[in-house]
């Protein structure tokens, strides 16, 4: 099957209301290759999907669906075209966090309700990988992924940013010969507990570990 086939194969939402089997399933996106990353509901009972466009002007994809699949807005956001965008969260104000970037280029776009960017933000790392974002309590976020700055094998890598996007605090963790952090979820504590893949010997192990607020 060709790109574009899998894209539109991968771009199917097919949603089940409760108590019905009533259903929709639709593509969207254009010409070119349209690949989502991540589904969130929203509070009005639609749904926002976030991905990779090369149809639109820009990169990063963001798409508001009403509960019938229908869409009611999307935004396209431009850096670099080499980019992956790999991940979206939900922010308090009720906008969007949207992480990923190449791998020399971590970057983060946050915007409103509406996808509007509020502020746009690029940590060079030429080691650190993105592969998910999530929101801490005090209203931050946590940025997971894995880097290679420590040598030839690569560690568990997050990195705190404020409401603002500023850099807090980056930390590595380095459990075994590889790992890399998958997912996370916040803590009541202001922390999160991290999933990842711990490799050593060719064996790879699920690792699951929780930090602090400060990353401890």
């Amino acid at each position: 099957m060709t790109k574009k086939g899998l894209a539109v194969l991968a771009s199917l939402l097919i949603a089940l209301s409760a108590g019905l089997q009533a259903q929709f399933a639709r593509t969207y996106g254009g010409p070119e290759s349209d690949v989502p990353a991540s589904i969130l509901t929203t509070p009005d009972g639609g749904f926002i999907v976030f991905g990779d466009s090369t149809s639109l002007p820009g990169r990063a994809w963001l798409m508001k669906l009403a509960g019938d699949g229908s869409v009611q807005w999307e935004k396209a956001y431009a850096e670099d075209p080499s980019g992956t965008f790999r991940s979206a969260c939900t922010t308090p104000e009720g906008g969007y966090l949207i992480g990923g970037g190449p791998n020399s280029n971590i970057w983060l776009i946050k915007t409103n309700s509406q996808g509007e960017a509020e502020w746009q933000r690029s940590f060079v790392d030429n080691a650190a990988v993105l592969y998910a974002v999530y929101p801490s309590a005090d209203s931050g976020y946590f940025v997971i992924g894995s880097t290679s700055a420590g040598g030839s094998n690569t560690d568990i890598w997050v990195m705190k940013i404020s409401p603002d996007g500023d850099q807090v605090w980056e930390k590595a963790y380095g459990l075994a010969d590889t790992e890399m952090g998958i997912t996370a979820a916040p803590t009541a504590d202001g922390g999160c507990v991290i999933a990842g893949v711990a490799t050593s010997s060719s064996q790879g192990r699920m690792i699951v570990f929780k930090i602090d607020s400060l990353g401890t």
